[in-house]
C-alpha cells in the first residue's frame, strides 16, 4: 500500500500527533509499505519545506505547509504533492486545535474532498471536541456543539472507509453520530531503550526503603487536587518515615511550579528535570517504580505519557479534575488503574501493576495495515 498521513504539524518534539505518526510511518515501512507525512497547518515553520527520513527499510518523504500561507495557495501545492506522491490512502490524523487555533475546522472538509478524488479515506480522531463532560461550562458546552457539528460533517463529506480513535468515550460519541469506528490503542511516545532493565523492574516486587519517588511525566492538567495529594503524601512520609520525593519530566506547563510549590510547602523535595532526550527519559521511566498523571481516568487511553510510563513498567496513579461526559455510562479504564482518592495512597504503594495489557507500536501498526488490508 502507498499511504499518505495528513495533519496539522510535523514538527519534531513539538506536536504530538507529529510525533505518533513519524513512529507508526517507520514501522509501517518496516512491513513494506510506503509511506509519505503532509503537514498542512504547521506552526513551526516560516516557508514550504520538503525533507525525507532515512531508514534501513526506505525513506519517507515530508512536505510542510506553514499555517501563515494563504489557504488558496495551499490547495495548488497539496494537489501536487498528493500526485506526485500518488497514495492509495489518504489518513488524516485529526485534532480539531491542529488545523484552527480555535478548533472551528469551517471549509476543511470540502478542500481535503477536492484533494482526496479517487483514493480511500482513513480518519484517526485523536481529539474530538470541547465541552464534552458534565463539568464544562456554558461556554465550553456551546463551543463543544459547533465542533461536533463540524465533525460529523467531515465525516459526511470525506466518507472515509475506515474510522479509528484511541478511547472508549471517543468511540461511543462517534457511534452517537452515525459512523462505524475501530478502536486503535495508543503507543508509547517514548522508545524503550533499556527493555532488560524494565522487564527485571516488572518481574521484581519492590518496596521502597527510605525513600520513594513519584515522578509525572509530561504535561500537567488543570484541576489536579495537588493540594491534597501532596498533604496525604506528607502524612503518609511522617507515619511510614520515608521520604517522597516528586520528580518531573518534560514540559509540564503552567502548572509545574503550582506542583512544586505545594509539595515542597508540606515539607517533601521535588526535582524537575525539564526536557530530556528520548534516550535520557527512558533511562527516567526505567528506573522508575511509581508514578502520576493528570489526564482524566476515563480519558486515560489518549494518553501518550500514561503508554510511556506503563510500556516503561511504571505503577500509576491517577490525580486528576473529575471528568465525566454527559449522557454516557464511563466503562472502567482497561488497564486497571487506580484513582487517587484522600487516604488511598498507602494502598497504591502496596498494590502491584497489572502489565498484560500493554499496546505497543508493533503490534498497533500491524492492526492499522491489517485494518486498511482489508478494504
Amino acid at each position: 500500500m502507498k499511504i499518505l498521513f495528513i495533519c496539522g504539524s510535523l514538527e519534531p518534539g513539538r506536536d504530538g500527533v507529529g510525533d505518533y505518526i513519524r513512529r507508526l510511518s517507520l514501522e509501517i515501512i518496516r512491513h513494506g509499505h510506503q509511506v509519505a507525512l503532509t503537514a498542512i497547518n504547521d506552526r513551526h515553520v516560516q516557508e514550504v519545506q520538503k525533507d525525507t527520513i532515512e531508514s534501513v527499510y526506505g525513506k519517507i518523504s515530508i512536505f510542510r505547509l506553514p499555517e501563515i500561507v494563504r489557504e488558496e495557495s495551499k490547495i495548488p501545492l497539496l494537489e501536487k504533492w498528493i500526485t506526485e506522491q500518488d497514495p492509495d490512502w489518504l489518513s488524516l490524523q485529526f485534532v480539531p486545535f491542529s488545523f484552527h487555533r480555535r478548533g472551528l475546522i469551517f471549509g476543511l472538509a470540502g478542500k481535503l474532498k477536492s484533494l482526496g478524488k479517487g483514493r480511500k479515506w482513513h480518519i484517526m480522531f485523536h481529539e474530538l471536541w470541547v465541552g464534552m463532560d458534565q463539568e464544562s461550562g456554558q461556554k465550553q458546552r456551546a463551543w463543544g456543539i459547533v465542533q461536533r457539528y463540524l465533525n460529523k460533517n467531515l465525516i459526511k463529506v470525506l466518507g472515509p472507509v475506515i474510522i479509528h480513535t484511541h478511547t472508549g468515550i471517543y468511540k461511543k460519541q462517534l457511534e452517537k453520530l452515525g459512523a462505524t469506528v475501530q478502536l486503535l490503542p495508543l503507543f508509547s511516545n517514548i522508545p524503550v531503550s533499556y527493555a532488560a532493565d524494565v522487564q527485571e523492574k516488572i518481574n521484581t516486587d519492590y518496596s521502597y526503603k527510605n525513600e520513594a519517588d513519584l515522578v509525572i511525566f509530561g504535561g500537567i492538567h488543570t484541576g489536579a487536587p495537588i493540594q491534597q495529594l501532596a498533604q496525604d503524601a506528607a502524612d503518609y512520609a511522617r507515619s511510614k518515615d520515608v521520604v517522597i520525593r516528586l520528580v518531573i519530566i518534560g514540559k509540564s506547563g503552567m502548572e509545574q511550579q503550582r506542583w512544586i510549590n505545594e509539595w515542597t510547602a508540606v515539607g517533601l523535595p521535588t526535582l524537575p528535570l525539564g526536557e530530556q532526550t528520548e534516550e535520557n527519559v527512558s533511562r527516567l521511566l526505567s528506573k522508575a517504580t511509581y508514578g502520576i498523571f493528570t489526564t482524566p481516568i476515563a480519558l486515560v487511553e489518549k494518553s501518550g505519557s500514561v503508554a510511556a510510563m506503563r510500556e516503561h513498567g511504571v505503577q500509576l496513579i491517577c490525580v486528576s479534575r473529575e471528568w465525566s461526559p454527559r449522557n454516557m455510562i464511563v466503562e472502567e479504564n482497561p488497564f486497571g488503574i487506580q484513582e487517587y482518592k484522600k487516604g488511598n495512597l498507602e494502598a497504591f504503594f502496596k498494590s502491584k501493576a497489572d502489565f498484560s495489557c500493554l499496546p505497543t507500536l508493533p503490534k498497533i501498526a500491524e492492526q492499522f495495515i491489517t485494518n486498511l488490508k482489508v478494504i
